[in-house]
């Protein structure tokens, strides 16, 4: 026999005493939700950089944003994650008198750790909204570290969901991409998972002899997107890949056609 919940019990566990409320997260929610809304474009990063091994990825943003990102990258399913994964906490002063001073000093930081060789750069919603010149400080760090340095941006209040963190990310790869002679090569952009072997699509390219080059989103290695304009054509089977291989023809001069799901 089914027993009646006892939710009163449950909100009255939760709450706390102002003495007991040092943070913000100490504040536990009172009842469980069945939706409790979507992910942000951070999820969607998180997804995505966790499969470009050689990357340090800096998240910039409010205590909340960074201890979501941490949690999530010392999950098991985001494996060398965990060790990649940089937090950068602003504060009330940040916000008043901008970021970019402290996101400097945590880069360099990285270096003298041991030099990186690529840094995915992550903002959040409040410096898009303070409006910090982000595309100005990674010139400046890429000219001082000669490092890449992707920058992702994650503003959600401008988006439903988590998607756009992966079609953003995906199309900063252009910058580690470089054109050089073609060969037959296709890469597929957009899939959320890599093509099994009996799929249509891979045994079609395998019976016109044309070798399959990279899988977006993957696991790849930098080597590996900077081979990527190898390819005679990218095929994009989702509208997450459209903006790269868009980026892809117009810096790099490999086509595309577009099949959507």
């Amino acid at each position: 026999m089914l027993q009646k919940k006892n939710y009163g019990a449950d909100i009255l566990h939760n709450i706390r005493r102002l003495s007991e409320v040092n943070e913000q997260r100490d504040i536990k929610p009172l009842m469980a939700t069945s939706f409790p809304g979507t992910h942000c474009p951070l999820m969607g990063v998180l997804m995505t950089v966790r499969q470009l091994p050689e990357a340090v990825t800096v998240i910039v943003g409010t205590d909340e944003c960074t201890y979501y990102s941490k949690l999530l990258a010392n999950m098991k399913i985001f494996g060398s994650l965990k060790e990649s994964c940089v937090s950068v906490v602003i504060d009330d002063y940040d916000v008043t008198f901008g970021t970019i001073k402290k996101t400097k000093k945590a880069v360099a930081e990285i270096f003298e750790a041991g030099a990186p060789k690529c840094i995915v750069l992550v903002t959040t919603c409040v410096l898009e909204i303070i409006g910090d010149d982000y595309d100005a400080l990674v010139d400046e760090l890429e000219e001082r570290y000669h490092v890449p340095i992707l920058l992702v941006r994650t503003e959600h209040f401008q988006c439903r969901d988590h998607l756009p963190g992966i079609e953003r990310t995906l199309t900063a790869t252009v910058k580690l991409m470089r054109k050089m002679p073609t060969e037959n090569v296709v890469n597929i952009l957009g899939n959320g998972a890599p093509l099994q072997k009996n799929s249509v699509l891979l045994q079609l390219l395998e019976q016109a002899g044309v070798q399959l080059g990279l899988q977006l989103p993957g696991k790849c290695s930098l080597q590996d997107l900077a081979l990527a304009g190898r390819a005679k054509l990218n095929i994009v089977v989702d509208e997450l890949g459209l903006e790269l291989a868009k980026q892809m023809q117009e810096k790099l001069a490999v086509p595309y056609v577009y099949f959507p799901p």
